[in-house]
């Protein structure tokens, strides 16, 4: 889906460009504004659709480390500061 919305801009900054240095016309409105209005919807599906894996997927001991893990990350700059 998101090669698609990508396809659609590439389309549409084709068009465009051949809108405006080749025919040499005003490129709005044009079939150009079809692609770039094509575009926003394809990205926003592939985000709704995929948010689903950067969910946290968290567990009881997976809590549990989150909560340690500043407390060891501080304990370990400490070990290694030189001052």
């Amino acid at each position: 889906m998101l090669v698609i919305a990508f396809l659609f801009m590439l389309f549409a900054e084709g068009t465009y460009l051949i809108y405006e240095q080749i025919l040499e016309l005003e490129p709005y409105p044009s079939i150009a504004d079809v692609f770039f209005f094509l575009f926003y919807p394809m990205i926003i599906a592939y985000l709704v659709i995929n948010i689903r894996f950067f969910a946290p997927k968290l567990t009881k001991s997976g809590t549990n480390y989150n909560n340690r893990h500043p407390i060891n990350f501080d304990s370990n700059i400490s070990l290694f500061d030189n001052r």
